[in-house]
């Protein structure tokens, strides 16, 4: 009969033989399937293409037009020396009062296009 220190000794070392032999199998499974090389170039191509989007991303939250503009637009120069003064979004939301939501919405989003407002 096996006495319970033999039994847990007998565990600790079928444990470590599995340690030693998981990474040797791991690594003869890895080389044997290119498919697994494959996926993991793919892999480190597409986290490079996200670090690139964040890149771009907070380059473009920090510029001037996404963080509110500071500067005049480029029309107001124009109205200027013609004698017009710039759109107030404050006169555009009084003049189109009138008009239902839906109105509103659209006619701001075509001055927008326009770059009026």
């Amino acid at each position: 009969m096996r006495t319970m220190n033999e039994e847990m000794m007998q565990h600790e070392v079928g444990a470590i033989v599995a340690e030693i032999a998981a990474p040797a199998q791991e690594a003869a499974t890895a080389v044997a399937d290119p498919r697994l090389e494959d996926l993991d170039r793919r892999i480190r191509d597409l986290e490079a293409a996200i670090a690139d989007l964040r890149t771009v991303s907070a380059s473009a939250a920090t510029s001037p037009v996404a963080s509110g503009r500071k500067t005049q637009p480029s029309y107001a120069p124009h109205l200027l020396a013609k004698g017009a003064e710039p759109v107030r979004p404050a006169a555009v939301d009084d003049a189109l009062s009138s008009l239902s939501v839906e109105q509103r919405f659209a006619v701001k989003a075509g001055l927008l296009r326009a770059g009026i407002l």
